[in-house]
């Protein structure tokens, strides 16, 4: 049950600093395995988000023929989010 409620959560903060030191405390994992912990978390979250929200439609009048996820902002946001990481990466 508390792993369920930790994926709901980290999917709407991001999780990396929510996420990890709950794990650390609670459940006294290592630092290496806390982190491998919250990626499969949040990744899960977003996974069962996805597959949630993958056939519904445009809750905006005259546009339900439309899906509710926006592929075209994903599409030209997903590289700019990756070149941020890189450079994030490069500079740490």
């Amino acid at each position: 049950m508390f792993i369920v409620s930790l994926v709901t959560f980290a999917v709407g903060v991001g999780s990396g600093g929510v996420t990890t030191p709950i794990i650390l405390t609670f459940f006294n994992f290592s630092f290496n395995k806390s982190v491998g912990l919250e990626k499969a978390i949040t990744f899960s979250g977003s996974f069962i988000r996805y597959l949630i929200d993958v056939c519904k439609k445009s809750p905006i009048k005259g546009e339900s023929y439309k899906p509710l996820i926006h592929y075209e902002i994903s599409m030209l946001f997903t590289p700019i989010i990756l070149s941020g990481s890189i450079i994030g990466v490069v500079f740490n």
